[in-house]
C-alpha cells in the first residue's frame, strides 16, 4: 500500500474476513454456493451475478494485490474458479489476470471442505513460491503459547515414545489460558 498498489483482503471464513478488514470470498466474487457445480458454471455465475455488482467487479478490475487468509481450506476446483474469474474480468491471460495472490497456509489446520486440497492443484507447482514462517506473529511474545504451538503441530506418535509432553501440555494451557464456566461467565 506504501507502494501506490491496491490492495484487498479475502478469507474463506466470514469472521477471519472481517477480522482481517476484508470481505468474505463468496461475498467478493459472488460466487454460488450450490454444490455439484462444474468449475466453468460457478466462474460464468458468479460472472454475472458481478456484472449486477459493479463495486465489487470494480474492486476486482483495479486491486493489484490480494490477501487470502487460510488458502489451505480451499479447494483446487475453487482455486481454478478464481483463476477463470480473474483472467476474465481483467482481460488478462496469465495466472489470475496479474494479480499478486499471497496466501496464508497451514496445512495442519483444517482440510478443504469438498473438492480436492489445494496443495495437489498443478497451479501450485507453477505459478506459486513457498516461504516458511517457522512462528506466528500472534504468539510473538508469548513463549508459552509458542511452545503450546509446538506441541500442538507435533507427530502424535511422539506423544507414545514421550508422554511427558502431554503433561507439559496440560500445564502449559493451565498456566497460559483462561478457563469459564459458560459464556456469560465475567
Amino acid at each position: 500500500m506504501s507502494k501506490g498498489l491496491k490492495v484487498a483482503m479475502t478469507a474463506l471464513m466470514a469472521q477471519r474476513a472481517v477480522h482481517l478488514g476484508g470481505i468474505h470470498l463468496h461475498k467478493l466474487f459472488y460466487l454460488p454456493v450450490k454444490r455439484n457445480m462444474h468449475i466453468h458454471r460457478i466462474a460464468e455465475t458468479s460472472l454475472q451475478s458481478l456484472l449486477r455488482h459493479p463495486v465489487n467487479l470494480h474492486i476486482l478490475k483495479m486491486v493489484d494485490v490480494l490477501f487470502l487468509d487460510e488458502v489451505g481450506q480451499i479447494s483446487c476446483e475453487m482455486l481454478s474458479c478464481l483463476d477463470i474469474i480473474l483472467r476474465r474480468i481483467r482481460d488478462k491471460n496469465i495466472f489470475m489476470g496479474g494479480i499478486l495472490m499471497i496466501f496464508t497456509l497451514d496445512n495442519k489446520q483444517l482440510p478443504t471442505i469438498e473438492g480436492k486440497p489445494f496443495l495437489v492443484s498443478p497451479m501450485v507447482l507453477s505459478c506459486f513460491e513457498f516461504i516458511n514462517v517457522s512462528s506466528s506473529v500472534r504468539e510473538s511474545g508469548d513463549t508459552n503459547l509458542q511452545r503450546i504451538q509446538e506441541i500442538e503441530h507435533m507427530n502424535p506418535n511422539i506423544f507414545l515414545e514421550e508422554p511427558e509432553i502431554i503433561d507439559e501440555f496440560e500445564n502449559l494451557l493451565l498456566q497460559t489460558c483462561t478457563f469459564l464456566k459458560d459464556w456469560n461467565d465475567e
